[in-house]
């Protein structure tokens, strides 16, 4: 892993998992949340097994395709998604998604890992 945090589902590990979540990740499993590719992120669902909280979590990661990341790059959509998870939601009186993890780095490009359940 060249960044202090998965860019991609490929690069989660069990010891980055448990570091992230503060609990022990013995596995986990990885399937695709949507069909298909996302248009600008990549959502996937990842089951945990160990003495992890929560046993289920959603990873969203950035789009594999270089032109729809220069999109999102353009609008600002991965910061915002993690301004939102980071900072709005926790403070709602609505229902929304616990963001156990969210970073990103814009150099070479956009890198966005925001996972929840």
């Amino acid at each position: 892993m060249t960044t202090p945090f998965a860019i991609s589902p490929e690069e989660l590990t069990t010891h980055w998992l448990s570091a992230v979540l503060d609990c022990q990740v013995n596995a986990f499993s990885v399937k695709p949340l949507d069909e298909g590719v996302g248009i600008l992120g990549l959502k996937t669902r990842v089951t945990l097994e160990g003495k992890a909280y929560p046993k289920t979590l959603i990873a969203k990661f950035q789009s594999p395709v270089a032109e729809n990341r220069a999109v999102a790059g353009l609008y600002q959509l991965y910061e915002r998604a993690i301004t939102f998870y980071t900072e709005i939601a926790p403070t709602l009186s609505i229902r929304a998604p616990r963001c156990f993890h969210a970073a990103m780095t814009l150099m070479p490009a956009p890198l966005c890992c925001c996972s929840r359940i």
